[in-house]
C-alpha cells in the first residue's frame, strides 16, 4: 500500500512539474518510477547535482535507455520524506541546469496524494 501511494505521488509530482513519464499509466511500476530525460539535459549531470547538493541518489537508464531516462526507486523505507526530497532534488537540479519546470506544482500534487493516502 505504501509503495502504491508513494509511487502515485511521485508520478503525479513529476507530471505536474512538466516532465514526461516513460511508461503508459497501465504499465507503470509501483517500485521503480521512470521519467524521460528532458531534451538537452544530461542525465549524468542531473544525477551528479542531485547527489552533491541534495544527497539524493537516483539512477539512469541502461542498455538502449542509457542517457534517455531517469529511474527512481520506491522500495524499502521510502515514505513521504523521500518522495518530497527526491522531487525537490530533481526539480532543483533541472532548474539549476536551465530546464524550466514547475517545482511548486509538482510538490503540491505529490503532497495531495500522500495526504489522501495517510502517508
Amino acid at each position: 500500500r505504501r509503495h502504491e501511494i508513494c509511487s502515485s505521488a511521485m508520478y503525479a509530482g513529476l507530471e505536474s512539474m512538466g516532465l514526461s513519464l516513460f511508461a503508459d499509466e497501465v504499465f507503470r511500476s509501483r517500485t521503480v518510477v521512470v521519467v524521460n530525460n528532458p531534451s538537452g539535459v544530461g542525465d549524468r549531470e542531473v544525477r551528479r547535482i542531485m547527489k552533491e547538493r541534495y544527497g539524493v541518489l537516483i539512477t539512469g537508464g541502461f542498455g538502449p535507455l542509457s542517457g534517455k531516462v531517469l529511474r527512481i526507486g520506491i522500495m524499502g523505507t521510502v515514505s513521504r520524506k523521500e518522495v518530497i526530497l527526491t522531487l525537490i532534488a530533481l526539480g532543483g537540479s533541472l532548474l539549476n541546469l536551465g530546464y524550466k519546470i514547475d517545482l511548486k506544482s509538482g510538490i503540491s500534487a505529490a503532497l495531495d496524494i500522500l495526504d489522501k493516502g495517510g502517508i
